[in-house]
């Protein structure tokens, strides 16, 4: 399932109830939990090198093109509470271990209502989880034509022994063309390379989190059981968690 599992508490507990009862495998493609920095900070923070994490920050934002001219008929009905809150919603509860447990969150309309699609510019989530971390979520798509890149992206988080920041956005890799303009490149998320046969293969994070699927659905055909892949895979309950909080926000 693409993510959000759903957009409503009931329709993913709906969903949950009956992956349950038919012992069906669920996923949804959180894919942020695949990105090998986003691997780096879970290791980190389950390891206690931060120690107990009290608070963070999170910003994840796309180039006006997205609602505008990707999705204007389809955007009114969502936000980017929605499109890409959810995407760090459940990366912020893997990396803890823990749930929402209260939320606050506002919002500003005036740049896409202007261009006659109605929805939200901008979401300020601030999420208290269960475990006593807060952590501020900005997401916006309303960033202009000329910025670098479609997204962009990051993460801090700060503990009672340390702090960690990781740029989702600029990995290191920058370019400049006459067609393109100034660019930084995310290798990380898809990439396109010949494999040993010359064949043409793909990698990266955006991919990978549907290999899992495909790894996790051949486990079960070969005989294994659901209980095995536990806590392996974002599942039916972790999608019910994202929603509970963002439905909140909305």
């Amino acid at each position: 399932v693409e993510k959000p599992l759903d957009v409503t508490v009931a329709g993913c507990q709906e969903i949950l109830d009956k992956a349950r009862e038919t012992g069906l495998l669920v996923q949804v493609d959180f894919h942020k939990r695949y990105d090998p920095y986003h691997l780096e900070l879970e290791r980190i923070v389950q390891a206690g090198e931060l120690g107990d994490i009290e608070y963070g920050y999170v910003h994840m934002e796309d180039r006006i093109e997205v609602p505008r001219d990707w999705f204007p008929h389809w955007a009114p009905r969502s936000s980017p509470n929605w499109f890409l809150g959810v995407h760090f919603y459940d990366l912020v509860r893997w990396v803890l271990k823990s749930n929402g447990a209260r939320v606050f969150a506002t919002g500003k309309k005036g740049k896409l209502s202007g261009l006659g699609v109605d929805t939200w510019d901008a979401i300020q989530a601030h999420v208290e989880f269960e475990d006593g971390a807060q952590v501020t979520f900005q997401t916006s798509w309303i960033l202009p034509d000329r910025f670098e890149a479609i997204v962009n992206q990051g993460v801090r988080l700060v503990g009672t022994e340390g702090v960690i920041e990781v740029d989702s956005q600029f990995r290191g890799a920058e370019m400049c063309s006459s067609t393109r303009g100034q660019a930084t490149l995310n290798m990380g998320f898809l990439r396109e390379y010949k494999d040993r046969k010359a064949r043409t293969a793909w990698a990266g994070y955006g991919i990978e989190s549907i290999l899992d699927f495909a790894d996790n659905v051949n486990h079960l055909r070969e005989g294994g059981s659901l209980e095995e892949l536990a806590g392996r895979y974002p599942d039916a309950e972790d999608g019910l968690e994202v929603t509970r909080i963002a439905a909140a926000v909305e």
